[in-house]
C-alpha cells in the first residue's frame, strides 16, 4: 500500500519544514509558517535547505544541504525541521 503523503500541519509561532505536498503538485520539500512567523522567515528557512552553499573566499559553490544529504544515502522523505519563537 502507497504511502499518503500530506500538507504540513502547523502551529502558531511555529515554522517548519519536511516531506509535504500541495494540491496538484509533485512530492518535494516544504516549508510554512504558522500565525506570528511570516514568509521571510519560511524563505529564509528553505533557502538553507535547498539553495547551493557558497565557499569562503572562492567563485565555487558547494552542494545545498538536501543534495549533501541525498549524496550521503540520507533518505529526504523522512526530513523533519520544527522551531518555536522564543517568547518574550
Amino acid at each position: 500500500m502507497a504511502k499518503r503523503i500530506r500538507a504540513l500541519s502547523i502551529k502558531d509561532n511555529e515554522l517548519r519544514a519536511g516531506w509535504g505536498k500541495e494540491p496538484y503538485e509533485e512530492p518535494d520539500i516544504c516549508v510554512t509558517h504558522g500565525f506570528g512567523c511570516n514568509r521571510v522567515d519560511s524563505s529564509l528557512l528553505l533557502s538553507a535547505l535547498c539553495n547551493p552553499r557558497n565557499r569562503f573566499m572562492s567563485d565555487k559553490q558547494d552542494p545545498s544541504l538536501v543534495e549533501e544529504l541525498i549524496k550521503r544515502g540520507y533518505d529526504i522523505e523522512t526530513l523533519r525541521f520544527s522551531i518555536k519563537k522564543k517568547t518574550v
